[in-house]
């Protein structure tokens, strides 16, 4: 009886500390769909799924990971044409099905164009994909412009302007000496 008791005890006890459920690993090989030069990434459950690292393969050898985080991933490179570029992206979830929400992006120097989104659900052995992704907003509008340099004709321009005041200021002193 006792030993029945101490074995159900220690069941219960290994269920409540050992209760969290084992993460499974996913490492799954990725395509771009269209002629882009960034792609987004984004867990909407990093409680269920994180995004543990990334490999990139053909074509795709100069990019980089600009943002990893375990909810968020930011890819970037040259620009690739439709399908020929290939990333591996390292998984890690808890329970199926779970979500991976991406978007394909095209930055040149005046907009960013999203070129194609959507939510992929992994249910343990396919993917299934739906055109839609609530993470879009984090996609900057504008791309990061950077510091354009002043003509030199306006720094010329600007300095005679700032002159200006000081010419009154010595005329009027000379008015007012004499």
């Amino acid at each position: 009886m006792n030993i029945r008791v101490t074995s159900l005890a220690l069941l219960m006890v290994t269920l409540l500390i050992g209760g969290k459920t084992s993460a499974a690993t996913l490492n799954q090989a990725f395509t771009n769909d269209f002629q882009t030069n960034a792609v987004y990434l984004w867990s909407p459950d990093p409680l269920n799924m994180t995004l543990d690292g990334v490999s990139f393969g053909a074509n795709m050898t100069a990019w980089k990971a600009d943002l990893h985080t375990p909810a968020r991933l930011v890819l970037s490179g040259p620009t690739l044409g439709t399908a020929l570029g290939s990333f591996n992206l390292l998984m890690n979830y808890k329970n199926t099905p779970f979500k991976l929400e991406w978007a394909e992006v095209f930055f040149d120097n005046i907009t960013n164009v999203v070129l194609g989104y959507g939510t992929l659900t992994y249910n343990g052995s396919g993917w299934s994909n739906a055109g839609v992704a609530t993470h879009l907003i984090d996609i900057p509008l504008h791309p990061n412009a950077a510091a354009t340099p002043v003509p030199s004709a306006v720094v010329l321009m600007l300095s005679a302007l700032a002159l200006i005041p000081l010419q009154r200021l010595s005329q009027r002193r000379a008015a007012c000496t004499a």
